[in-house]
């Protein structure tokens, strides 16, 4: 996890004892934020589904109008490998009429790239489940 100015919020979702969901969500500066969701099974990534969001103002707009820029990106894994990977890009525009939906915006099958970084967020999140003295929320 980055050492950067940022907010944090970290909800674990368990059933039954077991670990399912890992909910991450955080913000660097003033124009970015993340939400992270990793889906799990035995403490094992299978499914990641990241959100990313910077926004910035719009040149020429007045108004101080502001758009965001979103990707959102899916990584199918088994064994630590990404066996399909997904990716989704809009722009929303601040009071624009025609913005896209997002759930109607196509996800594009993109090449996978090693998830190296991927997993090393994902650890030191997995592994608060196993703390008495948590520093993420649980639900």
């Amino acid at each position: 996890m980055k050492n950067i100015n940022y907010l944090l919020m970290c909800l674990l979702f368990s059933k039954g004892g077991k670990l399912m969901v890992i909910k991450h969500s955080y913000s660097e500066y003033s124009h970015f934020e993340a939400t992270d969701q990793y889906f799990v099974n035995d403490d094992q990534l299978y499914f990641a589904h990241l959100n990313r969001l910077v926004w910035s103002f719009v040149s020429g707009a007045g108004d101080g109008a502001t758009k965001d820029d979103i990707t959102e990106s899916r990584f199918y894994v088994v064994n630590n490998q990404p066996i399909l990977c997904l990716e989704k890009k809009f722009t929303i525009i601040k009071n624009a009429k025609d913005n896209p939906t997002p759930d109607n915006v196509p996800n594009k099958v993109v090449a996978c790239k090693p998830i190296n970084g991927l997993l090393k967020d994902f650890k030191p999140l997995v592994s608060f489940k196993d703390k008495a003295n948590k520093d993420c929320l649980e639900k």
